[in-house]
């Protein structure tokens, strides 16, 4: 083996590649790379020493730390089968010499022998723990590292026992497979520990160690479970002295809480039956923790009074500190309830505590006049602030309790509130009441429907309520309930609705709170019940025509999606206001030039666009040409640099509404529009994968894409816009060919072309299914129009049954089948007997997997019993065999369509009745 590099050599190498300066780094970086291919042992081994060199510079040790993972176990291309039948990637550790690793493996042990500045220590341990995981994955375990940290924790230095901790918590690999006695009592010392940061250190280890027991060993299962006892006994005893001071540097016991809550949350996610049994006792000690500090300021609504006023914005570390705490503290408990939901039901008081929890919470709203003004004046198409604030991490906890134990646990503690909050002289609590409600609807909705008479009632109101925000929140809130009640309150309450509406619209207040207003409510409400009070709505339009004139683009921007709302509910009754609307949107379309008016533009397309189709094309007709040729100037001109991708996303939207409009006299059109949703269409997928240690940490994904995270430390990441975009240049292509039929003819096989190979496209659900719904309306088209050749009919139905023969995914096979049943009945009889004998073939082999998946669940179901356990799974069963039920009703569809009596009839039936129906009541 060459001599490495000296190591007063390579300090000024690593120190370039930390600088600012790109070419010094470049360089640097390069001669790393020729140190690696021409002899990485030596290059590595250096790099080693230099981190563990006593006396260094603690920066450059940690950077060594770090570099030496990264290129260690960086991706060298193809697999390194060392495990069985287990396949890890190659990495440049599968290069390094046998000797080069014992030199390795002793330099990692003589640092833990010698530990290095506290500072230094998480990189030293990360690094070691990633060598240790990764070796014993390729079946070459480290009997000298398990061997040393045993050493280490009965050590007298605190500081040695917390790296045995930290580095079993890191690779948890190095103590799964030995006795669970052992390592159960080693915990549990370090858990009882008078250290903090030792029990804090241990705590994290128990945590990775119980998320590896599985519940088919049962023996590990029954040894472990104990340690679940130690793990909360640490808490209640951080809780009764909260300012008390520990660990170094001092923390208060406040802060150490929040970190061990923290931790336990992922567990309490993926493997909540560790806490099954100690529900009843985590809610007697952690509510004062989740429930905010209250103040002199008269009783509290649990006494069915209003809301004290509780400040907790900004302020000192304390408070901050204190926020922290009880949002973990809610966490957990949150967590709990959406894992073991069957379980905390039977637990008295849970859920009603952690209503009141949110509930309070949410109405922590900043009441200073500057956050006010701030509200009052914010323009959120231009803010770039994604931090989510408490209050409405509040709201979204509710919202997860709702969803995740229903309206019987969750109404009664709610409504025991919301109505004294409601009336509440704080317009904080008022805020909070209609936000709960709003949170808690698509929860509990098929509950709260037997009441939504009184709902409406409590939140009409205030509408016209002296605070803006508070208007805005009832908005929201009736617009929430639309969404979630949309069957009973649109039908019941329509009028009652709209009136509070029209109420908000006639009273005085500041232009952007009424179009915020107005937008939300409008996009919730049915397109019949606006029908139904379109006559009411005058006011509305009027006010919000005036809004047109606003200096401020954002009230602008909404009152035009607003008016959107109501020309496409309104039709022909919106005609009075064309006259008015069409030339103020022309004129944004003609004259908004710049980059700051790109939103307006798109907004002004939008709501041309279903202005047309409301008026129809009679009334439309003088101003098509108009608009038309707006869209022609905009889709030539240069795109704009900062969203391109929303313009072209409205201009296609625009396009495919014009032809609704137009219908026929759309066809002219079709040369300028076709070209480039032609190539939208066929865009491939822009895929990248790449290893995540290589990956830039501080820059996170850009706008537009999105990165997962692969098994085996590689990232994927996908261009998710470019995805979206063909979506609805599909959805659009649908559009022009189901509205223009015959007159598509030009543009069908350039179509199927694409629509094809999209019924494959694997990226993008949305993708797929318009490919499915396009199939037999192009077939229509090609009909029609006689263009519909013998090639094309073979192409196209080959590519339908391979697809029905192989798709896996139960969704999309009954789009299939549906596509494929309307496809047979515009081809007719004429169809050749082949495909439909080939159509049988792929169905029986659909019908035999879905047999299988059913016996095997009605067998688990039976060894199951009724075991808590196995709830969720259940569940899961039940929403799969909904789905199945779904293609078994498609699949019958299409089958009857050859003979009504064929004999696979006969089998669909019975498979049907292999489900699980009659293994659960209502109750369940």
């Amino acid at each position: 083996m060459a001599q490495p590099p000296q190591i007063d050599d390579l300090r000024p190498l690593l120190s370039h590649l930390v600088l600012g300066d790109n070419n010094l780094r470049s360089t640097a970086e390069q001669t790393v790379d020729q140190l690696l291919a021409s002899n990485p042992d030596a290059f590595l081994i250096s790099l080693a020493e230099l981190g563990g060199s006593p006396g260094g510079d603690e920066t450059m040790q940690s950077f060594c730390w770090v570099l030496l993972r990264r290129l260690m176990f960086r991706s060298m291309g193809g697999t390194a089968g060392w495990a069985g039948e287990i396949e890890t990637r190659a990495t440049m550790y599968d290069r390094l010499s046998r000797a080069t690793l014992e030199r390795l493996e002793a330099i990692f042990l003589n640092s833990l022998h010698n530990p290095p500045p506290p500072q230094t220590l998480p990189k030293l341990h990360t690094c070691i723990a990633e060598y240790a995981s990764q070796a014993m994955r390729r079946g070459r375990p480290w009997h000298a590292l398990q061997q040393l940290l045993f050493t280490l924790i009965q050590s007298q230095n605190p500081h040695q026992r917390n790296t045995a901790y930290a580095i079993w918590a890191l690779c948890p690999l190095l103590i799964s497979d030995l006795e669970p006695s052992l390592v159960v009592g080693v915990l549990k010392q370090g858990l009882e520990t008078p250290e903090i940061e030792t029990r804090y250190e241990a705590l994290k280890a128990s945590v990775r160690y119980l998320e590896g027991v599985t519940s088919q060993d049962a023996s590990t299962l029954g040894q472990a479970t104990p340690l679940t006892n130690t793990m909360l006994d640490t808490l209640p005893t951080l809780a009764s002295s909260l300012q008390a001071t520990s660990g170094s540097p001092a923390k208060t016991n406040q802060v150490w809480l929040t970190l061990f809550l923290q931790e336990i949350v992922g567990l309490a996610t993926s493997h909540p039956h560790y806490f099954a049994p100690h529900l009843q006792t985590l809610l007697g000690f952690i509510p004062p923790l989740i429930l905010p500090l209250q103040v002199d300021a008269g009783p509290t609504p649990t006494g069915g009074k209003t809301l004290p006023r509780v400040s907790t914005v900004g302020g000192s570390t304390q408070k901050r500190d204190r926020s922290a705490l009880r949002l973990a503290a809610l966490e957990f408990m949150i967590s709990l309830s959406e894992s073991r939901p069957w379980s905390v039901k039977k637990v008295p008081g849970w859920s009603e505590t952690l209503v009141r929890a949110c509930l309070e919470g949410m109405a922590e709203l900043d009441e200073s006049k500057e956050a006010e003004e701030e509200w009052l004046n914010d323009d959120p198409s231009k803010s770039s602030n994604d931090v989510e604030t408490n209050p409405q991490i509040y709201e979204q906890s509710l919202d997860r309790l709702a969803c995740a134990v229903g309206g019987k646990e969750v109404l009664p503690g709610a409504f025991g509130l919301i109505p004294a909050m409601l009336s509440s002289p704080h317009w904080q609590n008022r805020h909070a009441g209609l936000s709960g409600i709003a949170a808690i609807a698509e929860g509990t909705g098929d509950v709260m429907v037997r009441e939504g008479g009184k709902v409406v009632e409590l939140v009409t109101p205030l509408f016209t309520d002296p605070h803006p925000r508070v208007r805005w929140a009832a908005c929201q809130c009736v617009g929430q309930l639309c969404t979630d009640l949309e069957d009973f309150l649109q039908t019941a309450h329509a009028e009652q609705i709209i009136g509070a509406l029209m109420r908000t619209a006639r009273r005085p207040c500041p232009p952007c709170t009424f179009s915020c207003s107005c937008r939300p409510l409008l996009t919730s409400v049915k397109v019949s019940i606006l029908k139904r009070c379109i006559l009411t709505l005058t006011g509305l339009v009027e006010r919000l025509l005036r809004l047109l004139s606003s200096e401020t683009r954002y009230v602008q921007e909404q009152a035009l999606t607003s008016l959107a709302m109501v020309a496409d509910a309104a039709e022909t009754a919106f005609m009075k206001h064309y006259s008015t609307l069409m030339p103020m949107l022309l004129n944004v379309l003609q004259n908004a030039e710049g980059s700051e008016y790109g939103r307006l533009r798109c907004k002004a397309m939008e709501c041309a666009g279903l202005v047309a189709i409301a008026v129809g094309r009679d009334v439309f007709r003088a101003d098509a040409g108009a608009l038309t040729e707006a869209l022609i100037r905009i889709q030539k001109s240069p795109p704009p640099t900062n969203d391109s991708s929303q313009l072209h996303s409205y201009l296609i939207s625009t396009w495919g509404k014009v032809c609704q409009a137009l219908g026929p006299e759309f066809e002219p059109y079709l040369p300028v529009v076709m070209p480039s949703l032609l190539v939208m269409a066929s865009a491939k997928a822009d895929v990248s994968v790449y290893d995540e240690d290589a990956a830039d940490s501080s820059n996170p994904s850009p706008s537009g894409w999105e990165t997962l995270s692969l098994s085996d430390g590689q990232a994927l990441s996908i261009r998710t816009s470019a995805i979206e975009e063909k979506c609805q240049a599909f959805e659009t292509l649908a559009i022009y060919c189901s509205t223009l039929g015959g007159r598509f003819a030009p543009y069908m096989g350039q179509t199927m072309e694409v629509v094809l190979p999209g019924l494959r496209f694997w990226w993008h659900e949305g993708v797929r299914e318009s490919c499915a719904l396009l199939v037999p309306l192009l077939l229509q088209s090609g009909k029609t129009s006689n263009t519909l050749t013998e090639p094309m009919l073979h192409a196209t139905m080959s590519s339908l049954i391979t697809s029905l023969t192989n798709e896996t995914d139960l969704s999309f096979l009954a789009s299939l089948y549906r596509s494929v049943t309307s496809s047979l009945r515009i081809l007719g009889p004429a169809l050749s007997s082949a495909y439909k004998d080939l159509l049988i073939e792929a169905s029986k082999r659909q019908l035999s997997n879905i047999a299988e998946r059913r016996k095997a669940r009605a067998a688990a179901l039976s060894a199951g019993g009724a075991d808590e356990k196995n709830e969720e799974e259940r569940e899961e069963w039940k929403l799969m065999e909904e789905v199945e039920d779904l293609v078994l009703e498609d699949m019958k569809a299409l089958v009857e369509g050859f003979e009504p009596g064929h004999s696979l009839l006969v089998g669909i039936s019975g498979v049907r009745e292999v489900g699980m129906t009659g293994w659960f009541n209502e109750d369940d």
